[in-house]
């Protein structure tokens, strides 16, 4: 059996949706996409990820200059420090705390990352531990800021 996934507008966000599978409560994944990249990016992982998960995949709230969609502002220069990534993990975390689905509890979910979207994933969990279960980086970088925690 295929599980549907949709494409959906959800307020100000752009993202995709996979609606899980079997009795409830379920838990929630974020799959956050790299610089450049858009909901769809991380959309190759969802037949390895369980069908019991709540799948969202975010559009980035940046445009960046090649194309595509980012989690920091483009102005940033040098390397990114944990600060330029506020507004995108704010932004998130309204998004998560705005779904009224049946039997999901999303007071802590678990997230996965590529490159930019490990590094907003790093920083969302070390800055909100209490939110996050489970984390997992794919060639994702750490920034600047979080040495004195």
């Amino acid at each position: 059996m295929s599980v549907e996934t949709t494409i959906i507008k959800d307020g100000d966000w752009i993202l995709r949706k996979r609606m899980p599978e079997g009795d409830g409560p379920y838990k929630l994944l974020l799959l956050l996409h790299g610089w450049t990249g858009n909901e769809d990016s991380m959309w190759i992982f969802i037949p390895r990820l369980p069908k019991s998960y709540l799948l969202i995949s975010p559009r980035g709230i940046f445009t960046t200059p090649l194309g595509g969609y980012g989690w920091q502002d483009n102005t940033v220069n040098g390397w990114p420090k944990a600060v330029d990534f506020q507004k995108s993990i704010d932004a998130l975390l309204d998004l998560v705390d705005s779904l009224n689905l049946p039997g999901i509890n999303a007071d802590r979910f678990d997230l996965m990352g590529f490159s930019q979207g490990a590094a907003l994933a790093y920083v969302m969990s070390l800055v909100y531990p209490e939110r996050i279960d489970k984390l997992a980086g794919l060639s994702g970088f750490l920034p600047e800021g979080l040495e004195n925690g």
